[in-house]
C-alpha cells in the first residue's frame, strides 16, 4: 500500500528485517527474491535458514548473496579453515580484544568480569566452584580474586562449610560495576557475532557448551579412575 510517498505493507517489512541480517557490504534477500535472482546472476548465495521478521507470524527464509569471483585475500586458507583448533583459537581472539576493550577501561581483564558475573548470578559461592564455574584453574581464580579484592569489587563471607571454604560475594561496588558494563560487553559481543543469524548463533552456543562438558566430563572420569 502506498499512502503520501510512503510505502507499507509485509513486504516493507520483510525488506527492512533482510536489511537488518546483512553484513556490510552485501546484500539479504528473502527466498521469493532469491528464487527469481538466483536464475540471472552468477551470485553464491548463503542459506539463512528461517528468520523471524517483526509483524509477521510466520518465518521467513533468507539468503545473504555474496559476489563471485577470487577469494578475498584475507579469507582462511583451507589448511586453516579445516582445522578446528585453529578456527577456535582464532574466534577466541576476536571474542579476547572485544571483550578487553571494555574492561580495560576499569583496569580489569575479561575473565574478571566473568568472575564477577558468576558472583552476580551466584552469590555466596566458594572459590573451588568460581572456579569451575567460570573454566578456569584454581590458582588463576585465587590471584584474580585477590586483584578483584584489592580493586574494591570482592569479598569473602564467613566459613561455609567443615572444609573451611570462605564464601565469596559482590561488595557494593561490584554490585554497581556489573550491571554498568553488562551492555557494553553484549554490544562488542553482538558485533562479533554479527555474520550469524539469531538460530546459528544460538547453535553455536550449544555446540561449543557440549563441547566443553564432554570434555570436562571426560576430565572428571578420568581423574576419579586414577584416584
Amino acid at each position: 500500500m502506498i499512502r503520501n510517498g510512503d510505502l507499507f505493507g509485509d513486504g516493507v517489512n520483510i525488506a527492512a528485517r533482510m536489511q537488518t541480517l546483512a553484513e556490510p557490504g552485501l546484500v539479504c534477500l528473502s527466498a521469493t527474491a532469491h528464487e527469481y535472482v538466483c536464475r540471472i546472476f552468477p551470485v553464491h548465495f548463503e542459506d539463512l535458514g528461517p528468520q523471524r521478521v517483526k509483524n509477521l507470524d510466520t518465518p521467513v527464509h533468507a539468503y545473504i548473496a555474496r559476489p563471485a569471483g577470487p577469494p578475498s585475500l584475507y579469507s582462511i586458507p583451507p589448511i586453516h579453515r579445516n582445522n578446528e583448533a585453529n578456527l577456535v583459537r582464532r574466534c577466541h581472539t576476536i571474542f579476547r580484544d572485544a571483550l578487553t576493550e571494555v574492561s580495560r577501561r576499569e583496569g580489569l581483564e575479561p575473565i574478571e568480569f566473568a568472575i564477577l558475573a558468576s558472583l552476580g548470578d551466584a552469590p555466596g559461592i566458594s572459590q573451588r566452584v568460581l572456579a569451575k564455574r567460570v573454566g578456569i584453574d584454581a590458582g588463576t581464580a585465587r590471584r584474580m580474586i585477590k586483584r578483584l579484592e584489592r580493586h574494591g569489587l570482592v569479598q569473602q563471607l564467613s566459613k561455609l562449610d567443615r572444609r573451611n571454604a570462605l564464601g565469596l560475594m559482590l561488595t557494593q561496588s561490584g554490585a554497581e560495576l556489573y550491571p554498568r558494563l553488562r551492555p557494553a560487553m553484549d554490544g562488542v559481543l553482538d558485533r562479533a557475532m554479527a555474520p550469524l543469524s539469531d538460530h546459528e548463533r544460538e547453535s553455536l552456543r550449544d555446540l561449543l557448551a557440549r563441547i566443553i562438558m564432554a570434555n570436562e566430563a571426560r576430565g572428571e572420569n578420568g581423574r576419579a579412575r586414577d584416584d
